[in-house]
């Protein structure tokens, strides 16, 4: 008997589930299933979105006081084919490995890893009662839903207009006329130290005859209006189109685009 491919669609569909690639290779076999190089292209991307997110948070400074956020930006950054990232970023979504935000005027999605958002929800809500484990498990099953109007928050979180007043004014939920989205305390600081670390670096390599700099000596520059540190700033950078990293005998060059 052959074996029937395993479709997108369900290859998605297991990693909403939660599935391990693992399983997911174990699933297939026992169901006399295959996953062709289409569906291997997903799973790896699909981990490998994972990595990068964690990878680049990591080079936040470890007293900089902001959020582990990244943006689409820095994600594309690693990843030259943006259709890729976008995709793989829907998929993690779904999967409620992620979680997106727009802050100002949603020109750029923000993203953090469920785990760490869970994180920086339990700490902030420590003296608002919001009991977490349902709050969580809501956050998952509407994962997809990215604005809430007041009635939907009562109907799916159960929460009573003075609590969503105090997550307001606690800034777990931001508030654009009559609808609602889940957001980061830290956001506009987050936002106002990004624009300004791209400022500074830029007006650097300005400043500089060829208008480039190795990276490793950019990195290792400590920005003077921007906490969120010269390394994760150029990941940003990078991915908007701001500067390009040309190879040469003494490493990486990162070198401003012409304006």
């Amino acid at each position: 008997m052959s074996k029937r491919k395993l479709t997108l669609a369900s290859i998605r569909g297991l990693t909403k589930r939660k599935v391990t690639h693992e399983q997911i290779t174990k699933e297939c076999s026992e169901e006399d299933e295959y996953i062709d190089n289409e569906g291997v292209d997903v799973l790896k991307g699909i981990s490998n979105l994972e990595l990068t997110v964690a990878s680049i948070t990591e080079t936040l400074p470890p007293n900089s006081g902001f959020s582990p956020v990244v943006t689409r930006h820095m994600l594309y950054s690693q990843n030259s084919n943006r259709t890729d990232v976008d995709r793989d970023i829907l998929a993690l979504k779904r999967n409620h490995s992620i979680v997106t935000f727009a802050f100002r005027s949603g020109t750029c999605d923000y993203i953090m890893t469920v785990k760490d958002y869970h994180s920086v929800l339990r700490n902030i809500l420590s003296d608002i009662p919001v009991p977490l484990a349902p709050l969580f498990e809501q956050l998952r099953r509407t994962c997809e839903q990215d604005v809430f109007t007041k009635r939907e928050l009562k109907h799916y979180f159960c929460w009573s207009d003075d609590v969503i007043t105090k997550l307001t004014e606690s800034r777990v939920l931001s508030h654009d006329n009559s609808n609602y989205a889940f957001s980061v305390p830290s956001a506009g600081r987050f936002v106002a130290a990004l624009a300004a670390g791209r400022k500074e670096i830029i007006q650097m390599l300005k400043r500089r005859a060829a208008r480039e700099l190795l990276e490793d000596d950019l990195i290792k520059l400590r920005l003077k209006k921007s906490k969120l540190g010269a390394k994760f700033v150029l990941f940003d950078l990078i991915g908007r189109g701001d500067v390009h990293v040309v190879q040469c005998g003494m490493g990486n060059l990162i070198r401003l685009v012409s304006s």
